[in-house]
């Protein structure tokens, strides 16, 4: 069962509670329907990666990113993972998204088009922005901050692939070549009208 309590206090001149009543109303558990969360205005909200809403700021993101790296061709957003938008004096968008570099080197091309395609064997890298949108004022600002992914974790790895398992294929094949360097061949050349030695007299 659930209820739901009203409470009235008396509070007399001294600012000393001189009385208290209470009155309360019991629900059956089946007929309760519990209210709706109150919504929490300000903080942060889950949306999702293919959101329209999310167009302008993924936009501006990999524009920033072109522009502020040293990197010959362009990079283009090559799957949103994650965004949030928060509701302050204007919209903050936080974003991790996967940038993947194109055929479009940047002497060629003023700017990052549809028609760009990624690099079968182009550099990815994983980045997070936050994107400050204030429609009424036509003002968007971002930082963007990313890393490379390294080339072992976009490929796939072989059945029992393990880096214990390459040390010890190398230590191995080490001990293995030192093992048959330490090996000689003693026998000498026979003399001239000498049968040659046997395998006894070789060691």
């Amino acid at each position: 069962d659930a209820g739901e309590c009203t409470g009235s206090a008396y509070v007399n001149i001294q600012q000393s509670i001189a009385a208290f009543t209470q009155q309360c109303e019991l629900f059956p558990g089946e007929d309760v329907v519990l209210p709706f969360p109150k919504a929490c205005v300000g903080c942060p909200i889950e949306i999702p990666v293919d959101s329209p809403q999310l167009k302008e700021a993924l936009t501006h993101s990999i524009g920033k990113l072109n522009a502020e790296n040293n990197e010959t061709y362009y990079f283009k957003i090559e799957t949103v993972k994650r965004a949030t938008s928060q509701v302050v004096a204007g919209v903050i968008y936080t974003i991790e998204f996967t940038a993947r570099e194109t055929e479009c080197s940047k002497q060629s091309n003023t700017e990052l088009t549809e028609s760009c395609e990624p690099k079968k064997l182009g550099r990815s890298l994983n980045c997070n922005a936050k994107v400050y949108v204030v429609p009424w004022e036509n003002q968007i600002s971002s930082t963007v901050n990313c890393q490379p992914l390294t080339m072992i974790s976009m490929m796939k790895r072989p059945p029992g692939f393990s880096p214990f398992r390459t040390v010890q294929v190398k230590e191995t094949g080490k001990e293995t070549t030192k093992h048959l360097r330490s090996c000689e061949y003693k026998g000498r050349p026979p003399k001239a009208g000498e049968e040659p030695a046997s395998e006894s007299e070789v060691s």
